[in-house]
């Protein structure tokens, strides 16, 4: 008996995925643009609240580290590391790399338009001439 394959080879046997089209990479880019933006602008909100919040709440204590009130060592120091750490995981978590040479949909609409303006085949041309060329000279001998 012939073993029989197994559903997921036959899955991917019989199913190909085409390569996307320059459209669908350009959307696919802007999409994953927007994603990183909005992860940016909220890590910025996030690092911004955490300043105030610190001040606020450390502002009527008296206390102080290394000559720097309390307040100041928790909102600006505290808060220029808390801001690297938001950095690096912005970068490793919601960061991607993207191709920069994706065509704009205006250049994509452009190179549509041209391709559906079909110019004749050089060869043809080139055949046309040649021939024209080889009757001027039976003509002149």
């Amino acid at each position: 008996m012939k073993p029989s394959p197994s559903p997921r080879s036959a899955v991917q046997s019989s199913h190909h995925v085409p390569p996307p089209s320059e459209q669908e990479q350009y959307a696919a880019q802007f999409t994953q643009l927007d994603k990183e933006a909005l992860a940016t602008v909220l890590a910025a909100v996030l690092i911004t609240v955490l300043f105030w919040a610190a001040i606020y709440f450390t502002a009527d204590i008296q206390s102080s580290i290394l000559a720097m009130p309390l307040w100041f060592v928790i909102s600006c120091l505290g808060g220029y590391l808390f801001s690297i750490v938001v950095v690096v995981v912005l970068v490793t978590k919601f960061m991607s790399n993207s191709r920069l040479d994706v065509p704009s949909l205006q250049q994509l609409e452009k190179t549509q338009k041209n391709a559906s303006l079909e110019p004749e085949p050089e060869s043809a041309v080139t055949a046309h001439d040649t021939n024209q060329q080889q009757q001027q000279q039976q003509k002149d001998a």
